[in-house]
């Protein structure tokens, strides 16, 4: 139980990390596009 809850943790976690980074080259090239 205490494992699965784990992952989620992680796999929410990296999730956020991924969007995050996402946005930032997105933000990035859309600045550079202009």
């Amino acid at each position: 139980m205490l494992n699965s809850i784990l992952m989620t943790i992680m796999a929410g976690i990296f999730i956020v990390f991924i969007y995050y980074l996402a946005y930032d080259a997105w933000k990035d090239f859309s600045k550079k596009d202009k």
